[in-house]
């Protein structure tokens, strides 16, 4: 082989701004990637035969390993490593994994996107999927030549992950990276995506509000609600769907406080649109931190599944930004120090 070199890839986390759920159903989402990364680092190792070894740190997993015979075989895997699974197998089909790259292995390190060993809602599979994926592709270029994917390679695997339920907006901060607008085509073609410029004014407090949520089972609530109840299902959605395009507008005409006020609107409906399928979007901790947002002169929303996870706090004046945030570490929550995130890229 012409190089051992070890290469490293950087993906980004993600936070939903306005359009959670709606932009699964076309609308569109405001999403920004954050300065929160996976990093993948991906090296000659020892032994003989040709194989992966995939070590995880951040979440709490065995190492992951693999080796070749007639095509790419797991050895003992965990329910727990389907997403890495999911990825090395969509490599394998398409060549880039192959056996003349020898014994390798990754080291893939989330443990940005914990907060005391629980996910944070930033979009961790996502990352992981892309960082993986490019750092495998990278270090395959060096040892045996170009490796090309096609351009929705990683939006496909991650939608294989979810089993075709999730929106692919956390995918896309590592596509473009900053703050960007995001909405959904199809099932199997490229989102449309462009790059949003968010006002000086307009400024944001994300917190953790304590306990992590799943986003595979709210989604699968909600696709077993619509099945059975799709005219009471697209009641509820309706208003999400009008009042993200409402946001989406208002930032691209730069009005921080309309779309301030549409983002206190749409988590109002949100809080509706979970009650009626089933899905405890507005739990009992964001209901908590809308009420010292409320007293602090700051509008708050749940950004992503809900249910726990991350929500923000948006206002004009960064003065009640602050007092919301230290009522929210003093009721017991953690404020997260978040900036805008590149996109995938080596390191």
């Amino acid at each position: 082989m012409a190089s051992q070199k070890a290469v490293t890839v950087r993906s980004p986390g993600k936070l939903f701004l306005l359009g959670e759920y709606a932009v699964l159903f076309g609308g569109p989402a405001i999403v920004q990637a954050v300065d929160r990364y996976v990093e993948v680092t991906v090296e000659a190792a020892t032994g003989s035969a040709a194989g992966v070894e995939v070590c995880s740190l951040g979440a709490k997993l065995a190492p992951l390993h693999a080796y070749f015979r007639n095509g790419l075989n797991f050895s003992k895997p965990a329910p727990e490593h389907r997403l890495v699974m999911t990825i090395l197998d969509a490599l394998s089909a398409c060549g880039v994994l192959s056996e003349p790259l020898g014994r390798i292995k990754c080291n893939v390190d989330s443990r940005a996107l914990f907060h005391q060993h629980n996910k944070l809602g930033l979009g961790s599979s996502a990352a992981i999927a892309h960082a993986l994926t490019q750092a495998i592709v990278a270090y395959a270029n060096e040892q045996q030549g170009a490796a090309v994917l096609p351009p929705d390679f990683v939006f496909n695997v991650h939608r294989a992950f979810q089993h075709g339920r999730g929106s692919g907006a956390d995918v896309g901060a590592g596509v473009l990276g900053g703050t960007f607008s995001f909405r959904r085509t199809g099932s199997h073609t490229l989102p449309v995506m462009a790059p949003v410029s968010l006002p000086a004014d307009l400024h944001m407090t994300p917190v953790w509000a304590g306990k992590p949520a799943s986003t595979s089972q709210a989604l699968g609530t909600l696709a077993d609600f619509q099945s059975k109840h799709p005219g009471q299902f697209t009641t509820a959605l309706t208003p999400l769907l009008e009042l993200a395009g409402q946001g989406a507008d208002a930032l691209a005409r730069s009005d921080s406080e309309q779309f301030i006020h549409l983002c206190g609107d749409y988590g109002h409906n949100l809080s509706e649109f979970g009650r009626t399928v089933g899905v405890d979007i507005m739990s009992s901790s964001h209901r908590e931190l809308g009420k010292l947002a409320i007293n602090s002169g700051v509008v708050y929303k749940p950004s992503g599944a809900g249910n726990g996870d991350i929500g923000v706090g948006y206002s004009l004046d960064i003065k009640a930004l602050e007092r919301f945030a230290d009522k929210a570490v003093k009721a017991g929550f953690a404020q997260l120090n978040l900036g805008t995130g590149r996109a995938c890229h080596r390191i």
